[in-house]
């Protein structure tokens, strides 16, 4: 996602070529005999469900194809690392964070208003979809310093660099995420979103999962492999969350900056013995337009907060789930479990006037599985016993 470099300055050739003429389609025959068998990484990864699952075929597990399995190399090897990402960068943008946060040789870490590629700035508040960071430069800048030595003042800079969406300014911290406070809003009665925790004993919402409802074809998932060419933005939601259950905090009386990981809290029950839970945090201006600004999801059946310690380093309060079979834990129908997941992380500036929403789903047509028999009804509970929430973290004024 960084961007294309001029081929003297990258020194990647690509695509290996297969000769001249008629020499090239007999080459060309014989790589194409060649790569016959290789492995179906898509098919391959369908057979797996939980991370700790092994393939014969493969020879390992699923976690074989994350540099995490390999982070103890790329740490041996001494190389520097930019990580580089964007807040619509389809799942990256924590798997990027955490990278850096792992490995000893990460010297800077920038997330731009970007989905996956960088070419285009959309966040909801731009004045222009037209990207005005220039990301060779950017590179040159690294490259320049790390491989010849060139002092060009980039070690002096801070390491971490972020947009914030809605400031629509670039901001920077010496680490991430940056020092904030985490806020709490808790799921109330009439949709509501209160700093109250609630004291009544037996709030509850009921929600029939909607297998229709989704993020449609233009979202972070689809800048992945976009073969169409389709703009990634994300539409006004006020419609698509009519289908969801939602909760929203009264209109904002000053402005409240989000920087860092949302954790969610839900507590439920379910006529399922599984099912997916999605949640999104939203923005909802004065005039009733939604805005998509981050998403978290989990298995409910994956739901088990393990103490064990990461793999890789996380940031602090997320919750760490192992997706291995044996912590695997089916719901009981009826009775109350707690999924508690944190949110891709984000940064952005909800202004005041605005107000703060948060969308519950039980499926996204669009770009996950749907879960197999009738649409399950849930409960989310907000009582004094079971008060879901999220806990924003909260940047405080200078």
């Amino acid at each position: 996602m960084m961007g294309t470099l001029p081929f003297h300055l990258s020194g990647i050739p690509g695509v290996k070529p297969v000769g001249h003429g008629r020499q090239a389609k007999k080459e060309l025959k014989a790589a194409v005999v060649e790569h016959r068998n290789n492995g179906d990484v898509y098919a391959e990864a369908r057979r797996y469900e939980f991370r700790d699952d092994y393939s014969e075929n493969w020879q390992g597990r699923i976690e074989m194809l994350s540099p995490y399995f390999y982070f103890k190399d790329i740490e041996a090897s001494g190389a520097a690392i930019y990580s580089y990402t964007g807040w619509f960068d389809g799942s990256y943008t924590a798997p990027s964070i955490y990278r850096c946060r792992t490995v000893s040789n990460c010297r800077k870490l920038i997330i731009g208003p970007w989905p996956h590629g960088g070419r285009e700035n959309i966040s909801p508040w731009r004045e222009s979809r037209k990207n005005t960071f220039d990301h060779d430069a950017e590179l040159l800048r690294f490259f320049d310093y790390y491989l010849q030595g060139i002092d060009n003042g980039i070690k002096d800079e801070p390491p971490v660099w972020y947009y914030t969406l809605g400031e629509e300014k670039w901001n920077s911290a010496e680490t991430w995420p940056p020092r904030s406070t985490t806020t709490t809003y808790y799921f109330s009665e009439g949709s509501s979103l209160s700093l109250a925790a609630p004291k009544n004993e037996d709030g509850r919402d009921l929600y029939r999962v909607d297998y229709t409802a989704g993020t449609g074809n233009r979202s972070r998932h689809n800048s992945l492999i976009n073969l169409k060419g389709v703009p990634i933005e994300y539409p006004d939601r006020a419609e698509a969350d009519k289908k969801l259950l939602v909760y929203e905090t009264a209109p904002l009386a000053e402005d409240v900056e989000v920087t860092g990981h949302p954790v969610v809290r839900l507590y439920v029950s379910s006529t399922a013995d599984d099912g997916q839970f999605f949640v999104y945090l939203e923005d909802v201006a004065p005039d009733g337009t939604v805005s998509y600004l981050t998403e978290g999801l989990l298995r409910a059946a994956c739901r088990k907060v393990s103490a064990e310690q990461p793999p890789y380093r996380m940031a602090p309060g997320v919750p760490y789930h192992t997706f291995n079979r044996a912590d695997a834990e089916p719901l009981e129908p009826g009775e109350v479990a707690l999924i508690t997941f944190d949110l891709q992380p984000t940064s952005v500036l909800f202004q005041k006037g605005h107000r703060i929403r948060v969308a519950v789903a039980g499926a996204d047509k669009d770009h996950y599985l749907l879960p197999q028999g009738p649409e399950p009804e849930i409960k989310v509970f907000r009582s004094a016993q079971h008060p879901s929430a999220i806990d924003l973290p909260v940047i405080a004024e200078p």
